[in-house]
């Protein structure tokens, strides 16, 4: 799995001495340098580790992901869960959709993209049966 956290040993300007930096992404996407402000290894890497559990359990919110990269986590971190047919089926469903909306940042998706799909399904030549939520949004 990828870590969100990375430790830098930084150089001082006179190039005798270092201190630790965190480098990792916030809620907005944006690379935050976290300076540590001592030299202990064990103490950084300590740090290193808390940082990243907060970032995976939440405590700093998402950061920025395309839907391609979602997909690609999502699938990951699904292998062995479920059905390789599964994971294909999503994977074909996931690019399907991708193409149609495009590739934007998965936070944005709305109830209008979720339309948008459909319909694109409808014209695509998709029967009403084979498009699951357009059964309900007829009912409703």
């Amino acid at each position: 799995m990828k870590d969100l956290v990375r430790l830098w040993k930084r150089p001082s300007r006179d190039g005798k001495r270092f201190s630790y930096v965190l480098i990792f992404k916030d809620e907005q996407g944006k690379t935050r340098y976290e300076s540590l402000g001592h030299a202990s290894d064990r103490k950084a890497q300590r740090q290193c580790a808390q940082k990243e559990r907060e970032l995976r359990m939440g405590v700093v919110g998402p950061v920025s992901m395309k839907l391609s990269e979602f997909l690609e986590d999502s699938i990951e971190r699904a292998r062995g869960q479920v059905a390789d047919a599964t994971i294909e089926e999503y994977d074909s469903t996931m690019r399907h959709f991708i193409s149609v909306i495009g590739d934007v940042d998965y936070r944005i998706i709305s109830h209008e993209h979720g339309e948008q799909y459909i319909q694109a399904c409808l014209q695509g030549g998709n029967r009403p049966a084979t498009v699951p939520i357009c059964d309900q949004a007829q009912d409703g």
